[in-house]
């Protein structure tokens, strides 16, 4: 392996309020993710055993959206994308 794929991206300091306010954005969103399969679990396990809710749609479609623009800006700006 390389000295330049060894070594790491270093950690990135916020250095003005736009840039703190995505990373803190980034970081409470980054928690969609975890919404949509909790979400999803819930629709197959409601399927199993009784009829599924409609409204999962509704709300996985979207967090998933906000939460990959959101997340790809951040990444963005990390540069590790």
């Amino acid at each position: 392996m390389s000295q330049a794929a060894q070594t790491q991206a270093p950690d990135f300091a916020p250095t003005n309020a736009m840039e703190r306010i995505v990373v803190n954005v980034g970081k409470v969103l980054s928690f969609g993710y975890v919404l949509s399969i909790l979400v999803t679990i819930y629709d197959v396990a409601m399927d199993k055993l009784a009829t599924p809710p409609i409204w999962v749609y509704d709300v996985v479609t979207p967090a998933i959206a906000v939460t990959f623009v959101i997340g790809g800006s951040w990444s963005l700006q990390l540069r590790e994308h």
